[in-house]
């Protein structure tokens, strides 16, 4: 089976987390949320990001930034990505008793759904797969807490054991990620 994350040990992305704290308040409306996010915005308020995306040439290369917020004491439905495979993700708000979690599961759709933004439904860039949650078996799972390269093609989820709301970045680009470099 293919590899499900690899840790990130770069302490621009744990910084960049704390930059971005005040933009992930304006992301908490009490329900679950992809939450596509202006990536403009996203590197104006935080240079530690600019500086790690720049050292290993992706900043040129990015194509969105996601801001999902998970409610506390949630689980999220199983889902596989659509178009990128690969993600780096880190802990912006309340992640220390957040997992991601990968699994062995069937995709139950046959057509993808788009992620929304507020109400809004995005362009065909964000889009998910559901999977049928009632055979899953879990294969693995990592802290929200600790920066990540992620593979969105394995059937996964984020579990919230907080008491609060959990908030994450998660960033998607046009190429492939070597996780060698990252």
């Amino acid at each position: 089976m293919a590899e499900a994350f690899a840790l990130l040990t770069d302490r621009r992305l744990l910084a960049a987390g704390g930059e971005l704290f005040e933009l992930a308040l304006q992301k908490i409306n009490g329900t679950y949320a992809f939450n596509l996010t202006d990536p403009k915005a996203v590197l104006a308020a935080s240079p530690s990001l600019v500086s790690y995306l720049a050292e290993k040439n992706l900043l040129n290369n990015l194509i969105y930034v996601g801001m999902p917020h998970c409610p506390a004491s949630s689980v999220g439905q199983i889902h596989v990505d659509g178009k990128c495979a690969e993600a780096i993700n880190f802990p912006v708000l309340n992640c220390a008793d957040s997992d991601y979690v990968w699994f062995d599961a069937k995709v139950k759709d046959t057509h993808f759904r788009q992620a929304t933004l507020g109400h809004t439904a995005t362009s065909g860039i964000a889009e998910y797969r559901l999977c049928d949650a009632d055979t899953a078996k879990e294969i693995t799972r990592v802290s929200c807490a600790q920066p990540v390269w992620f593979n969105t093609h394995i059937p996964h989820c984020g579990v919230n054991r907080s008491l609060s709301s959990r908030v994450v970045a998660t960033l998607r680009f046009n190429v492939k990620l070597d996780t060698n470099d990252l």
